[in-house]
């Protein structure tokens, strides 16, 4: 009876730490984008969060290939654009890097 619950215990102990691994990615990337959002003066915080968990996305797909051809986009839109547009959009495609580096 011991040794089951021993084993038991052992197993679920095994996946326990597994889950656990595997959420502590997601859950640095969450905090890392909700404290941009936090920051975000001129665009609206709920884009600046989505933004950034898109690049973190992003990140782990194609060994961040596509992070790179989307910042490239960013500054690219960013300079034809002026004034408030620009700060708004910069602040943007700055939210969209720091998920990248967060995703890696």
């Amino acid at each position: 009876m011991k040794k089951e619950v021993f084993a038991l215990s052992v197993i679920c102990l095994f996946f326990t730490g597994q889950s656990l691994a595997q959420s502590q990615p997601s859950a640095r990337i969450n905090a890392m984008c909700n404290s941009y959002a936090n920051m975000a003066r001129i665009a609206n915080p709920d884009v600046v969060y989505k933004e950034c968990l898109y690049g973190a996305r992003d990140a782990k797909l194609k060994g961040g290939a596509i992070c790179e051809h989307k910042k490239q986009q960013f500054n690219a839109q960013a300079s034809s654009l002026n004034g408030m547009n620009r700060a708004e959009f910069v602040e943007i495609g700055q939210a969209y890097r720091v998920g990248c580096n967060a995703g890696r």
